[in-house]
């Protein structure tokens, strides 16, 4: 998608929610507390998902998002990394919690070298 979210297919954008609740599940799991409380229930089927499901819907297909989510994908990619090496680091305390849906989506991801010297500014 080279971080224009305007080419997320709906599949994607459900692979997000989804990936989004297996890391609120791991903190969890982990006896991290999830701030604010109950948000986790806005990824679990019903209504709340599919009103978190809308605003994905509109950061990845509206000028706001694209502002908001693409832009700064594309210009704070040592930010994202810097996230990424974080939640590798929980992750590493509970390595066999199943995160299909995340494992997925990272393993799309194509390597931080790449994206450092694509998005380099």
């Amino acid at each position: 998608m080279g971080c224009d979210l305007r080419k997320t297919t709906r599949a994607q954008r459900k692979q997000l929610l989804d990936a989004a609740c297996e890391a609120y599940r791991l903190l969890m799991a982990l006896g991290v507390p999830v701030r604010p409380g109950g948000d986790e229930r806005s990824l679990e089927p019903g209504p709340t998902r599919w009103a978190s499901s809308a605003v994905i819907w509109a950061m990845a297909k509206t000028k706001l998002g694209e502002l908001c989510a693409s832009d700064h994908c594309r210009n704070a990619v040592g930010e994202m990394e810097d996230l990424s090496e974080g939640f590798g680091a929980i992750r590493a305390q509970k390595p066999d919690f199943p995160m299909p849906a995340f494992d997925a989506l990272r393993a799309a991801t194509p390597p931080w070298e790449e994206l450092r010297r694509r998005y380099k500014r």
